[in-house]
């Protein structure tokens, strides 16, 4: 395998920039997620890695050689669209071994190709199907399996289970997840479902307007967003963000607020005083909806007091909007208590859960 790597690349559709100043790398064997918004530049990226783009600026190594003006089919990479782009005329067997025919390789190795990696994707059975006679999950396999028959350096998945239905799109997350697994493959996979990306990667490239916003793992740009782009694109229900004023207090720090005053544990006072310098500064007070512990009576310590404005149950979990004051948030919680709207709800905060960015920026300031 090989690994990818992307030294300032640009990429224009003429005035527009699609891909600004684009710098990562891919290591070898990994699971790399490119995760953003529509029109974020991510589909356009794996593109140029294909080499189906020219880059504007910049440069692409596959295992450590440019490839800027390499031929696509010269780079060893095999590409998965979210179309299956499958010959209707030709049976699954065909379909997978058409790559291999082009190639022009012995008739027993493209049976033994073929047969492999129909047997890796438990397809063996469908081989004499005809497209038409197969599902779309049926379908997704031989497109993933005309890929790796190829035994290229470099898997390019561009979101190729977003057109499935939610059940099916969860039972393939795991399939390929197993299959690069079991290929021990270098993978870049793009989609803009968060979900893919936090099950799936060994890390995650999170992009906006064509500009990288963070690269981690799937628990450090969750638990630990750059920014509050990242913070507030990844979770579902979405992080809240209230409009604060982050005021020194003693030797420490507090979060003030028209309806409260959350004072700051320690652990986030140190960080906080090796960056600041102003007594009093507007932040946005980031705080996941499982970052409360949520009660219908005053109990000790609270932070906040809200009231219920409406509740969505979702099986064992439900999800409650809140009014505080000109707000509104949303808290998660599990079933049990009967919660009922326009009735008063208090809240205490989760201290490690606390998020804080500066109102202009944008950037965290616990990074």
């Amino acid at each position: 395998m090989a690994r990818v790597r992307l030294e300032k690349v640009w990429k224009r559709y003429g005035s527009v920039e699609a891909v600004k100043d684009l710098s990562l790398e891919c290591q070898d064997r990994e699971f790399l997620c490119l995760l953003g918004p529509s029109g974020c530049g991510k589909s356009s990226t794996l593109r140029m890695i294909a080499g189906l783009e020219f880059i504007s600026e910049g440069s692409i190594y596959i295992d450590d050689k440019v490839v800027n003006n390499v031929d696509p089919y010269k780079r060893d990479i095999a590409m998965v669209f979210e179309s299956y782009a499958l010959y209707p005329h030709k049976k699954v067997f065909e379909n997978m071994a058409y790559p291999l025919r082009v190639q022009k390789l012995p008739e027993a190795d493209i049976q033994k190709r073929v047969r492999r990696a129909a047997e890796i994707l438990d397809i063996a059975g469908l081989l004499e199907r005809w497209p038409r006679q197969l599902s779309g999950g049926q379908k997704q396999r031989v497109a993933i399996g005309r890929a790796i028959v190829r035994d290229p350096k470099v898997f390019l998945l561009d979101e190729p289970i977003s057109h499935l239905d939610a059940k099916l799109r969860t039972h393939m997350r795991g399939e390929l997840k197993r299959l690069h697994r079991d290929l021990d493959a270098t993978m870049i996979y793009v989609t803009h479902d968060q979900l893919e990306a936090m099950t799936m990667a060994d890390r995650i490239v999170v992009l906006n307007l064509g500009v990288l916003q963070q690269v981690g793992t799937p628990d450090e740009v969750f638990n630990h967003p750059r920014n509050k782009f990242v913070a507030g694109f990844l979770g579902d229900p979405p992080m809240n963000f209230i409009p604060s004023q982050l005021q020194k207090k003693g030797k420490g720090y507090k979060v003030v607020h028209e309806q409260f005053t959350l004072e700051l544990p320690d652990s986030i006072s140190r960080k906080l005083i090796a960056r600041q310098s102003s007594d009093s500064v507007e932040v946005e007070l980031g705080l996941r909806p499982e970052s409360f512990d949520l009660s219908s009576k005053q109990p000790d310590g609270c932070d906040m007091q809200g009231k219920i404005y409406v509740t969505e149950p979702l099986g064992e979990d439900v999800i409650i909007d809140i009014t505080l004051g000109n707000e509104k948030i949303k808290a998660k919680t599990v079933i049990g208590q009967a919660w009922q709207i326009d009735e008063p709800i208090y809240m205490r905060v989760k201290h490690d859960r606390i998020h804080l960015f500066d109102k202009t920026t944008g950037e965290s300031l616990l990074m």
